[in-house]
């Protein structure tokens, strides 16, 4: 008979840590986000408003599986909304049960939560992929919830399934020729360098967190303060902040420090002339990398800076038997014609029927969508009538909202 066990304090659940690092081990599309490290790390910056559910699913006596869940509560117009959700940051490209058995884990979850009290206005589950399947829809319906779904985010992918020499003749004649004069320029103004540091962590006696490099990236994110140049956000908690907040800033430290001792850290850095001129962090897993963060100093944006580098990160990694970079919409649009893919992310909700805050959130999200949706149509049609120029990045329409 299958059951649950519900944590509620993040202290209770180091007496989990190796069956949550065993499970981890063989979960389909893991992350550094299903880490119990992560979890701990989120908690000790942002529990402030939420309530930590962290559920154990139980068989035969064993944990087969773990759902990490917390109720995040909003203060907004509409009165305080509690949402049942996941602790992940809002640009994760793909999330949901740890362990091999996401569709049992997620029924006996869902279970659990019909038969507890609720403490949630609604439930809302960010960062579902196409390698859900739909179980997370069903696991909530067999429970009773109706659901409703909103996208979520878009992910540009690199696929790494053949070679470089592959890669490089599939790219286009515009491609071909930024690359040649991308290196081109850079050389003339000095010795270039590539440097990429993967440790494999505390484990393997591996663990630097090479301050160095991490200090010199957050050099080149600071320098596009207030520039368009490069990326200058900070990516890892989704505020919009730059590296100089203090309180950001020491998330940041901590997110890194971790990913190095879990062996999950890559950190590329280009360096013209002995300067660090451009940058990106990513997390991997199982030869799956997810860029995080990236950026130029300003001065050499027009350089061709930002293309060497990852033209440098992806024929590294093509060496190194990674399989795919997962890069959001934000940081993709610095490097796109290098992208292969385009993969889409939904959200899941449920409104509970007889809760007048659930409701009013409800009708509040279906007008954005309706606004959004007559926006996209005005534009499409001005388009055809040719009283819009036929390209993007108008700002025309706005972004569902990840708030």
């Amino acid at each position: 008979m299958s059951h649950v066990i519900e944590i509620n304090e993040v202290g209770q659940l180091e007496h989990y840590r190796l069956a949550w690092q065993s499970l981890l081990s063989s979960t389909p599309c893991g992350s550094f986000f299903h880490t119990l490290d992560w979890l701990e790390l989120y908690w000790r910056h942002f529990a402030e408003d939420q309530k930590l559910r962290v559920l154990v699913v139980h068989a035969e006596g064993k944990p087969i599986g773990i759902l990490p869940l917390c109720v995040d509560t909003e203060r907004s117009r509409l009165g305080v909304i509690r949402k049942l959700t996941y602790p992940v940051p809002p640009w994760a490209t793909s999330f949901g049960p740890i362990g091999p058995n996401p569709t049992a884990t997620l029924l006996v979850a869902m279970r659990h939560i019909r038969e507890t009290p609720r403490d949630w206005n609604l439930i809302d589950l960010p960062s579902i992929d196409e390698s859900d399947g739909g179980r997370t829809e069903r696991a909530l319906r067999a429970q009773g919830f109706s659901t409703a779904s909103e996208p979520w985010a878009s992910a540009s992918v690199v696929r790494l399934d053949s070679s470089w020499d592959q890669y490089v003749a599939s790219r286009d004649a515009a491609w071909q020729e930024e690359h040649r004069r991308g290196q081109q320029q850079l050389a003339a103004r000095g010795e270039v360098r590539f440097v990429r540091y993967r440790p494999q962590g505390f484990a393997y006696d591996d663990g630097d967190p090479r301050w160095d490099l991490y200090t010199a990236c957050e050099e080149i994110s600071q320098s596009n303060t207030g520039s368009n140049a490069g990326n200058g956000v900070v990516h890892g908690t989704g505020n919009g902040k730059t590296t100089r907040d203090e309180t950001t800033g020491r998330f940041l430290r901590d997110v890194h420090e971790t990913a190095v001792a879990r062996g999950m850290l890559d950190l590329c850095l280009l360096l013209v002339a002995q300067q660090p001129v451009a940058y990106l962090t990513s997390y991997h897993d199982q030869g799956r990398l997810l860029t995080v963060r990236t950026g130029v100093v300003p001065a050499w944006a027009g350089s061709g800076a930002n293309h060497v580098l990852w033209a440098n990160a992806l024929e590294d990694s093509f060496v190194r038997g990674d399989r795919r970079y997962e890069i959001p919409a934000d940081v993709a649009e610095r490097c796109s014609g290098f992208v292969t893919d385009v993969e889409s992310s939904w959200r899941l909700l449920h409104y509970r029927p007889l809760d007048v805050r659930a409701q009013a959130v409800r009708l509040k999200s279906w007008r954005r969508r309706r606004a959004s949706e007559a926006a996209g149509t005005a534009v499409s049609r001005g388009r055809r009538l040719g009283l819009l120029p036929r390209h993007p990045g108008l700002g025309l329409t706005q972004p569902v909202s990840h708030g």
